[in-house]
């Protein structure tokens, strides 16, 4: 598949508060739980947006509860119709798509997950909101308010819908389908771009598995600043 014009994947999501009226920091073992359980369903190992709602009171089992409608067969139909998931409103709680690639243009996945994100809006009481990326956002379209493509203009007009959020990613995006490596400064600003979003510095997060050690997800920011991991591929 080309990686060149691929941004992120994203997922909606939804973790943990800290007492019944106030807003907690996102808890990050159970954020890298939800990113496994996502990942391993839907196989992703490459450009693929994923939205989901997860309640902020969680039960024993509730990945599978959240998931039940969005099977890996019914999500794996629609992609290979190049079709988002669900498509409708059939299932208020996950959207999964992938580019569309046409001749002169590409339909980056988190685009087509935002234009068909509505279900989960209307539904975002008690949930938690994280877009999820395989890859992180790419500098040149996704963060680019020039480009009349960007997708935080759309973010920026949707977030508010919940109270909390996450922005998370497990690859760097560092390299163009025909192997044109990505300036590391580009990855930097692309990261600020999105900080300086409604996300907000705060919710950005990588989780992805480092070498020798654990999965895991770390916050990409510190004092406002871009963390080493989350723009350097280790591997």
């Amino acid at each position: 598949m080309k990686m060149a014009n691929l941004c992120w994947v994203v997922v909606t999501l939804t973790l943990f508060l800290a007492g019944e009226n106030s807003v907690a920091a996102t808890d990050k073992e159970q954020l890298a739980d939800i990113v496994k359980f996502i990942m391993n369903r839907f196989n992703i190992k490459t450009q693929v947006s994923v939205a989901v709602n997860i309640p902020m009171k969680t039960t024993q089992n509730y990945l599978q509860e959240v998931f039940k409608k969005a099977t890996t067969a019914a999500v794996k139909r629609k992609l290979n119709q190049a079709s988002v998931y669900p498509g409708d409103s059939s299932d208020n709680t996950v959207v999964v798509a992938k580019p569309d690639f046409q001749e002169r243009y590409t339909d980056h996945a988190e685009a087509r997950v935002l234009e068909n994100i509505q279900p989960l809006a209307d539904s975002s009481n008690a949930t938690f909101l994280v877009f999820y990326s395989f890859y992180s956002p790419c500098g040149s379209k996704c963060t680019n308010m020039k480009n009349k493509n960007n997708i935080i203009s759309k973010i920026d007009e949707l977030i508010t819908k919940w109270k909390q959020h996450a922005f998370v990613f497990s690859r760097v995006f560092d390299k163009t389908g025909t192997g044109i490596t990505i300036d590391k400064a580009e990855s930097v600003e692309a990261l600020k771009q999105l900080g300086n979003s409604r996300i907000g510095h705060e919710n950005i997060f990588r989780c992805y598995k480092p070498k020798n050690k654990d999965f895991q997800c770390i916050s990409c920011f510190m004092d406002k600043n871009v963390v080493k991991e989350c723009v350097v591929n280790d591997d």
